[in-house]
């Protein structure tokens, strides 16, 4: 088995350095906030539809605007990558304690965006959707609550990481209680 190369080697090792990263946050939390505007303008302006039409798809046609300029199942899209946005600036600004390179910054944020347009699109194919028209019906309030469960423990269990690692004696110690031992073990 081969070893990683080295500049590899070097770009992992760079990313768990602890120490303050004040430009790097920054950049996060400018892009990750920018990325709720940008998903906001897909929406609003059904280019995630016009985009799935383009490539031949059907797109789930916007009913009547509820807030904002976005029907309720826009609203709800929406509202999700702004939870997710949140939750993601909130681990950055007070859970991470790694050097966060502007550049990696940068990287991360785009990648997000990426993944997140994607989801846009994915949530305005009809082929991907529960077909009701972007009706808040089905299976969306399952799928909200999971969501809303899923980003709550994981905030919670970095919460209880980093306090574990703040304490006296716990120095270069694993974590392995708390919800952070639940998910490490499945």
């Amino acid at each position: 088995m081969s070893a990683k190369p080295e500049a590899e080697q070097d770009w992992f090792l760079k990313t768990r350095r602890k120490g303050p990263a004040p430009a790097g946050k920054t950049t996060f939390v400018i892009l990750r906030s920018l990325d709720v505007f940008f998903q906001y303008y897909l929406l609003r302006s059904n280019g995630g539809g016009h985009f799935v039409q383009r490539l031949g798809g059907t797109a789930v046609p916007p009913s009547a605007p509820l807030a904002l300029g976005l029907d309720p199942y826009q609203l709800l899209i929406w509202t999700l990558s702004i939870g997710s946005a949140a939750k993601q600036i909130f681990w950055t600004v007070y859970v991470a304690e790694n050097v966060f390179e502007p550049g990696f910054a940068a990287i991360i944020s785009v990648y997000n965006t990426f993944l997140n347009s994607l989801n846009l699109l994915l949530s305005v194919w009809r082929i991907s959707t529960n077909g009701s028209g972007g009706v808040l019906g089905g299976t969306v309030p399952l799928g909200v609550l999971l969501y809303g469960l899923g980003i709550y423990l994981e905030t919670v269990s970095e919460v209880q990481r980093k306090a574990f690692k703040h304490a006296p004696g716990n120095k270069d110690r694993p974590f392995s209680g708390g919800l952070f031992g639940l998910a490490t073990n499945m």
